[in-house]
């Protein structure tokens, strides 16, 4: 697999702000944003830069899915519950 190209790496990098910036709880998309950062700045000079960015988009994805995971769970609370009688 060849390298990915910088406009590649820059759009992935944009893609988890993105990501962070939508996250129901801001605290959970401050982490996000800081792991982010500490993410491409660790493999800002690696060798296997297909495989590090292979493994970047697999957690993009895993993030886009907690966010949505994270918003059913926060309405579900949110909902008052319905006692039966």
């Amino acid at each position: 697999m060849a390298s990915p190209s910088r406009s590649e790496i820059l759009s992935l990098y944009r893609s988890f702000f993105r990501t962070a910036r939508v996250f129901p709880d801001a605290k959970v998309g401050k982490y996000i944003e800081k792991m982010t950062k500490d993410m491409f700045r660790r493999n800002r000079n690696a060798e296997d830069g297909a495989g590090a960015f292979a493994l970047g988009q697999s957690q993009l994805v895993a993030a886009k899915r907690q966010v949505e995971v994270y918003a059913v769970n926060l309405e579900k609370l949110r909902r008052p519950s319905v006692k039966e009688e």
